[in-house]
């Protein structure tokens, strides 16, 4: 499926830029990493009209993200090269911060 040029914000990334954007996001500094999709299947009977049905399956996207491999593939991101420079704090850490500084705040008077 190629995206219409008229409706596509950018150019789609790879399964490794994607897995890469994910690290820097994540804020892993080593290790290696591939992207890790979770599908849902559902089966059914499936056709056009009801008197046409046959046995079907759906395939669904329902999760992506990474896990941690010992070998380079072709799709795999080294979070030391991709991660050079910087200088993020992973997720859980930024939300820590958050409800840290939301406490601290000056409550009305």
């Amino acid at each position: 499926m190629t995206p219409d040029t008229d409706t596509s914000i950018n150019e789609p990334l790879s399964l490794q830029e994607i897995a890469a954007v994910m690290v820097r996001h994540f804020g892993y500094r080593d290790g290696l990493y591939e992207i890790a999709i979770e599908v849902q299947i559902a089966v059914g009977k499936v056709g056009p009209r009801p008197g046409n049905l046959l046995p079907g399956a759906a395939v669904g996207v329902s999760r992506i993200g990474l896990a941690r491999v010992e070998k380079m593939g072709p799709y795999t991101v080294d979070a030391s090269k991709v991660s050079q420079g910087e200088a993020r704090q992973p997720r859980k850490a930024i939300a820590a911060s958050r409800s840290r500084s939301a406490g601290k705040r000056a409550q009305p008077a």
